[in-house]
C-alpha cells in the first residue's frame, strides 16, 4: 500500500492516507470501456469501501457517481470554452427568451 495526495472528483479536498494500487489488467479494462480516469479516485474509494464495510452495489454506485460528475464537469468546462458560448446563449428546453 501507499500513500497519496489526492483530490476527490467534486474538488473539495485533499486527503492523505493509505490506497489500494490496482492492477495493469484493471486499468486497461478501464481504458478499453471509456473508465480511465476512474484509476485516479478508484484507490481512495476502495479504502473507502473497505473502512465503510459498503456493499458491491454501494461501491458501484460511488464509483459511477464519481465518473458522472467527473463527465458533467470536464462537459461544462468544454462548453464554456466552446467560441461564441455566453450564458445568453444557452437554452433550457421549455424556457423562452425575451429579445
Amino acid at each position: 500500500m501507499s500513500t497519496t495526495n489526492t483530490t476527490n472528483p467534486t474538488g473539495a479536498g485533499v486527503r492523505n492516507g493509505p490506497v489500494d494500487p490496482i492492477g495493469a489488467d484493471l486499468v486497461r479494462t478501464l481504458k478499453e470501456l471509456k473508465l480511465g480516469q476512474m484509476t485516479h479516485t478508484l484507490p481512495e474509494r476502495l479504502v473507502l469501501a473497505r473502512q465503510q464495510k459498503m456493499t458491491h452495489a454501494a461501491f458501484l454506485e460511488l464509483v459511477l457517481a464519481d465518473e458522472i460528475t467527473r463527465r458533467d464537469s470536464r462537459s461544462a468546462t468544454l462548453r464554456a470554452r466552446a467560441p461564441g458560448s455566453t450564458p445568453a446563449c444557452d437554452s433550457t428546453p421549455g424556457t423562452s427568451s425575451t429579445t
